[in-house]
């Protein structure tokens, strides 16, 4: 594996990338306050050598730049926009998919409103959201988010949240989603609840509803922090017009599970590019 930048804009974007000379491309987008270290059993999984594999740093986290202005750069949107921009600049022409988790999801589905043509997407622990959809409508009230929307969480409210966000993840798998919480730029999490409250997104759902390409949502059944069966009775374009659940995972299913989530992204790559 190997660690890149590139300049997007005024932005410095960071990514891990590997199997460089495979195609087709797979992209993957960590969460709030996370990083492309999210991803490292994918990335490391022979199974999927025959693609290019690559985890981007979103801007203020990992190794990316953080932000002169927040307020412009710290919106679901301008990451969209990032994302698109980066995504087009390293794939070119070669076919490509998108994988998100968490706030990830969001951040994948804004790059539709930027003249992106994914062959599919992949969003894990979904938190898309729009029209009838709100924040309101997916989030668990009995989990404290308020850690992800600090600038300065606190130790043992970092971990009782990691701790409900994980179900069946190592020590390993902690250790860095914790020392990721605390790499990120400062005022990343308190201008993002603020531009998400004051409507600087895109209508999500619309968005995969317009593109319309497979899409494979997958919920861990012990999520503690999304309700799983919010886009029950939303229309979509549900991969195999269904919506997947792993048993003894939760919210970061890839991570918890990554042994059935690679064979599951096998399949729906085999599937896409048959």
């Amino acid at each position: 594996m190997q660690y890149h930048h590139i300049q997007i804009g005024h932005q410095d974007i960071g990514y891990a990338e590997k199997n460089p000379d495979a195609a087709p491309l797979i992209f993957f987008v960590h969460g709030n306050s996370s990083s492309h270290r999210v991803w490292m059993k994918q990335l490391s999984d022979t199974r999927l050598s025959d693609f290019r594999m690559i985890a981007l740093d979103l801007p203020g986290h990992g190794n990316s730049s953080g932000s002169d202005d927040p307020a412009r750069d710290y919106t679901v949107s301008a990451f969209g926009a990032t994302i698109s921009n980066t995504v087009k600049k390293l794939a070119g022409n070669k076919p490509f998919v998108l994988v998100g988790s968490s706030f990830g999801t969001n951040c994948v589905t804004e790059t539709l409103a930027y003249d992106l043509h994914p062959a599919g997407i992949v969003l894990i622990g979904s938190s898309v959201f729009g029209g009838d959809i709100q924040l309101s409508s997916f989030l668990n009230p009995e989990t404290d988010m308020s850690i992800l929307f600090s600038d300065e969480g606190e130790g043992d409210q970092l971990h009782a949240f990691i701790s409900k966000a994980c179900f069946f993840s190592d020590k390993e798998d902690i250790r860095i989603l914790i020392d990721d919480y605390y790499k990120v730029s400062t005022p990343f999490r308190s201008t993002l609840i603020q531009t998400m409250m004051s409507g600087k997104h895109a209508n999500e759902i619309e968005l995969l509803q317009q593109a319309n390409v497979p899409a494979l949502f997958l919920f861990g059944e012990r999520d503690n922090i999304v309700n799983i069966h919010y886009l029950d009775k939303v229309e979509l374009p549900l991969w195999n017009n269904r919506i997947v659940i792993f048993p003894e995972a939760g919210h970061l299913a890839a991570l918890d599970r990554p042994e059935e989530f690679n064979l599951l992204l096998l399949e729906f790559m085999k599937e896409l590019f048959k």
